[in-house]
């Protein structure tokens, strides 16, 4: 059974959606175990703000990238001395809403007001969630199945995922332990198996008058 990864992909230094439309394979660098047929999913940070690309892995474990793909290097870091690379081959570009600029405008923020993101501490290592994080420039936040079983109400239930986690529905949970006092304004969502819960919380701005220096 493939494996579903999770990446993040910056167009400011890469220019990887034309990349993959003209290309249709691209050496990606690879920081996982992941295997020959897995599945990738790359997060376009930038204007997108959202999930963008479904690939397919065709090869791992590349010392030395064979796909030219330097027109679309906007910063040539990238050099092909990373280590190791993964082929990935576009299935499809994804127009769904998970991650988007829009889902999140509609209830009145925008992708730079997030905070932090958070799951289960079984995904503590998982690189694609670390990437995304770093692409968002937030914490990424972890927390066991017995803390996030504390929350009393989730909007859905999944036995699949209790049975692999020990708990019926991870990210709103996991939206709610880490802002305890906040508001769900998006309930879970799904794309192509990934999920995602959005918890909007209250800042209090204190202005604080200084004294004229004399």
């Amino acid at each position: 059974m493939a494996t579903e990864w999770f990446i993040s992909g910056n167009p400011k230094k890469y220019d990887c959606i034309n990349a993959f439309r003209d290309l249709k394979k691209i050496d990606w660098k690879q920081s996982t175990n992941v295997e020959e047929g897995d599945i990738v999913y790359i997060y376009v940070s930038g204007e997108e703000h959202a999930v963008r690309l479904k690939c397919k892995v065709n090869k791992v474990n590349i010392e030395v990238p064979d796909i030219d793909d330097r027109k679309y290097d906007l910063t040539d870091e990238f050099d092909g001395k990373a280590g190791r690379y993964m082929e990935l081959e576009l299935i499809e570009e994804l127009e769904g809403d998970l991650y988007d600029r829009f889902t999140l405008e509609k209830h009145g923020f925008l992708p730079e007001q997030i905070r932090a993101l958070g799951s289960i501490d079984l995904k503590r290592e998982e690189a694609g969630l670390l990437e995304l994080a770093d692409s968002l420039g937030v914490e990424f936040l972890t927390y066991s199945a017995e803390s996030l079983q504390e929350i009393s109400a989730v909007s859905s239930s999944s036995e699949f995922v209790r049975g692999v986690t020990g708990v019926d529905n991870v990210c709103e949970r996991a939206a709610k332990r880490m802002c305890p006092d906040g508001v769900m304004v998006q309930e879970k969502v799904c794309l192509n198996q990934c999920t995602a819960a959005f918890v909007c919380g209250e800042v209090m701005v204190k202005f604080r008058k200084e004294e004229e220096e004399r």
